[in-house]
């Protein structure tokens, strides 16, 4: 008897330990899916379809129309994971967002549009996106877009359904800010310039409110020769406690971050010509120079090292990759149409190992006429 009542005590206690774990493996999946639904995003704005690149998650996704007309999209490398058609709209913003995929279109009277397209690349718009501007930026977070106009510092939220608008004014110095959104720090961001050299950034949540405001502890031009005046400030990512940004004064071109918690901001100075892109690393930074060629440099450190001689136009932080698009001619023996026109006919996909420097081609297309890719 007694060993019955053991063997029914100890069924029970794995009873309820099995349940313990099964309920709490469910907690976990719904908050990972209540996470995915809350991920925001920023939509690529372009004038070509291949100056569209996005990583999101651990992936690599590209755009590229063919001759028929359809646009396919490519996630790391040759794999193809969508295709869709426009009829009389032409395609001027594209976003990859919790592993859906929308559009931004202007349709035949020229109203911008934004949609959906569905995995049998169906396009469904779904709704009209109110600017009188060139638009800057878009930022799409749960039900919403946020949009901030070229010359403004008001960033407008209006819904996806399009029928309530929120301007949010950011109080800045300039109208040239560079604005973000992160679920880290829980909101909108924008970063600014002022006029005594020190860095703003402004932080609100999702509906505007203002949180707090952080500024650098340094100016930007105290410990370097720049000149004191403003220039263009650019956000690239954030990357654990770091805000990582570009910025650029007179010629000279330099990158930064700056940490949430202290405020403490370190800058590099990464050349004094043409930087055409950069990428950031947990311990430095990625960057294309004016010859095209790629070179890398540490925080901290004062000279760079040139990683790579392909003539690269973009590159991109992927886990243990560099992404890079670039082209199959020697940059310097292009015609100088061919260099304007550049971002219109880049045609091969690169990735290097950032360990050892292994190159790996992923593919290579023939030049596509302007009058196509538009």
């Amino acid at each position: 008897m007694k060993k019955r009542k053991i063997m029914y005590t100890i069924f029970f206690i794995l009873l309820i330990t099995i349940t313990c774990v099964v309920v709490n493996i469910n907690r976990k999946e719904q908050n990972k899916t209540e996470e995915k639904k809350t991920e925001c995003a920023e939509m690529q704005l372009f004038e070509y379809p291949t100056q569209y690149s996005q990583v999101s998650g651990n992936h690599y996704f590209y755009l590229r129309k063919n001759a028929k007309g359809d646009y396919i999209l490519h996630q790391d490398g040759n794999k193809e994971i969508l295709s869709f058609r426009l009829s009389k709209q032409k395609l001027r913003g594209f976003a990859v967002w919790n592993s859906q995929y929308y559009v931004l279109v202007r349709n035949e009277v020229g109203t911008l549009q934004f949609g959906k397209v569905d995995g049998n690349g169906e396009v469904d718009i779904l709704c009209d996106v109110y600017a009188q501007k060139e638009i800057r930026s878009i930022i799409l977070y749960n039900d919403s877009l946020f949009m901030c106009e070229n010359n403004s510092n008001i960033i407008e939220r209006q819904s996806i359904n399009g029928q309530t608008r929120t301007p949010i004014s950011l109080d800045a110095d300039s109208d040239e800010i560079s604005f973000f959104g992160s679920e880290k720090i829980g909101g909108i961001c924008a970063m600014d310039v002022r006029k005594d050299g020190k860095i703003e950034v402004v932080v609100f949540d999702w509906q505007g409110n203002r949180k707090r405001t952080l500024h650098s502890q340094m100016k930007l031009w105290e410990h370097s020769n720049l000149p004191k005046e403003k220039g263009g400030i650019y956000v690239d990512k954030i990357i654990d406690k770091y805000i990582c940004f570009t910025y650029y004064c007179g010629e000279k071109y330099f990158v930064g971050r700056m940490n949430l918690d202290t405020n403490r901001t370190e800058t590099l100075e990464l050349s004094s010509e043409e930087v055409c892109d950069t990428s950031f690393a947990g311990e430095g930074v990625y960057f294309v120079s004016r010859d095209r060629t790629i070179s890398y440099q540490e925080w901290g450190k004062n000279s760079s090292q040139k990683i790579s001689e392909l003539q690269a136009e973009e590159i991109d932080i992927v886990g243990e990759w560099l992404y890079v698009r670039g082209y199959s001619k020697e940059w310097e023996f292009l015609e100088d149409n061919d260099k304007e026109a550049s971002d219109e006919w880049s045609d091969v996909l690169y990735r290097i190992r950032c360990v050892d420097g292994k190159v790996e081609k992923l593919e290579e297309n023939n030049p596509v006429d302007e009058t196509e890719m538009r």
